[in-house]
């Protein structure tokens, strides 16, 4: 969960978390994480996971990216790297 946690932390309260590495997130346990995301323009995110990890890690990550770019996330701020064979 420290994933989702760290999603949650820099996208809602950007103002004192200004970098978010978020690792593994488990979007799908809580879908409710990409309502009233907030962009900061001078934060910066960093998604990492693996296909290995759920059946629903690719879409989750493509949420996300969505997500973000659609609230003003540009892509020097953010980066979204999904694995193929991750561990």
């Amino acid at each position: 969960m420290g994933g989702l946690l760290a999603f949650y932390a820099v996208t809602r309260y950007g103002q004192h978390f200004g970098r978010g590495g978020i690792l593994s997130p488990s979007f799908w346990y809580q879908p409710k994480v990409f309502n009233k995301i907030k962009h900061y323009p001078a934060n910066k995110i960093y998604i990492l996971a693996s296909n290995t990890e759920s059946q629903f890690m690719g879409k989750s990550l493509s949420q996300a990216y969505r997500e973000l770019r659609e609230c003003g996330y540009t892509d020097p701020q953010l980066r979204v790297v999904l694995r193929a064979e991750g561990r």
